[in-house]
């Protein structure tokens, strides 16, 4: 196993190993359960997205980066070309009918 993100939350965490697994990267999220025992106090580098392939390791940074550029992406929605839906700008899918988003 491979580490190649460190998350801020669990959220964040389960959303880029969605990701990965949408691209066909098997990966896990590791440490989401130690965050309850941290209690109030930050998770630091608990939680953590791991790959299990070598050989996805260049996808897998490629879609953190990606992953992290629509973070910072400034927000306004984007429209559905398939269902005319309105997402969030920093979805990479609609979240009603799945379809990919237009850049």
């Amino acid at each position: 196993m491979i580490e190649v993100y460190q998350a801020q939350n669990m959220v964040d965490a389960q959303l880029l190993c969605d990701q990965m697994l949408s691209e066909n990267i098997p990966a896990v999220v590791k440490g989401g359960y130690l965050s309850g025992a941290a209690g109030e106090l930050p998770v630091g580098s608990l939680i953590s997205i791991w790959i299990e392939r070598r050989g996805d390791l260049q996808r897998a940074r490629e879609v953190v980066k990606a992953y992290e550029q629509r973070l910072q992406a400034p927000s306004h929605p984007r429209i559905c070309s398939s269902c005319n839906e309105s997402s969030h700008s920093n979805f990479s899918h609609c979240w009603n009918c799945q379809a990919p988003l237009n850049e």
